[in-house]
């Protein structure tokens, strides 16, 4: 069992959705994602620049990812999400939650989608 990065609850408005009462404006997801990462080089322990994934910066890559396309399936955005942490960052496996509000089903109804990627 190794070392993981969690990060919890981050939002982004979002395009998505494949009713036309979704698609007409922006709804908010919820990201949750889990990386393993390898333990702390002894020395480095205060070291940003040792760090395999800098939350911040994937904050950004993933307001970036939302801004930019457009989603039918929480899926697909949990896929998209999945992809966008292994292409940039030196992590070797991700656990991804999607979460949303489907508009037109019962009040604080959620839908997540959970995918786990390996890096190939």
């Amino acid at each position: 069992m190794g070392d993981k990065l969690v990060c919890r609850n981050l939002t982004y408005d979002a395009r998505i959705g494949f009713h036309p009462e979704e698609k007409a404006g922006l709804q908010t997801l919820i990201v949750d994602f889990e990386v393993d990462v390898p333990p702390m080089p002894v020395g480095s322990k205060d070291d940003p620049a040792s760090l395999p994934l800098d939350y911040h910066k994937a904050h950004l890559i993933l307001a970036d990812l939302f801004r930019q396309k457009s989603f039918n399936l929480v899926e697909a955005a949990a896929e998209a999400v999945a992809e966008a942490l292994l292409e940039r960052f030196t992590v070797g496996f991700v656990v991804v939650n999607v979460t949303k509000h489907p508009i037109g089903l019962t009040a604080g109804a959620v839908v997540t989608y959970r995918c786990e990627r390996k890096r190939s």
